[in-house]
């Protein structure tokens, strides 16, 4: 607004010197006075009220946070134990994990040595009949 006022009295100055386009431009500033005074006046008359109701309302609060101290340090026990119980049970949780993942690689590990066995008495078996065989073979020649 202010730069189109500036250029308007540039304009009328340039053009003609009429003393109403300029007082025009006077009266609106003017207006932009009384505008920034009312709004001096309403913030400095909201900002005493509100401070006035800040500190009435300082002091009920520090009252209610004596009686809240309490029920929170009650709350924080609560959240503590939860959250004990909740660590307990999770231990407990991993450590069967743990157990189970060891039984399964166990038990894997059982079964992957008794095939592995098996295949081994299975080739010892097949190189003894082999064997067998080739003996008789040239026993026979």
């Amino acid at each position: 607004m202010r730069i189109l006022n500036l250029w308007n009295c540039i304009r009328i100055k340039e053009s003609s010197d009429d003393d109403w386009d300029i007082h025009d431009d006077d009266d609106v500033d003017d207006d932009d006075d009384c505008d920034i005074h009312d709004d001096d006046d309403d913030v400095d008359d909201d900002d005493d009220v509100e401070n006035d109701d800040d500190d009435d309302d300082d002091d009920d609060d520090d009252d209610d946070d004596d009686d809240d101290d309490d029920d929170g340090d009650d709350d924080e026990m609560m959240m503590m134990m939860m959250m004990m119980m909740m660590m307990m049970i999770m231990m407990m949780m991993m450590m069967m994990l743990k157990m189970m993942m060891m039984m399964m690689m166990m038990m894997m590990m059982m079964i992957i040595m008794i095939v592995i066995f098996m295949m081994m008495m299975m080739m010892m078996i097949i190189m003894i009949v082999i064997f067998m065989m080739m003996m008789r073979m040239t026993m026979t020649m």
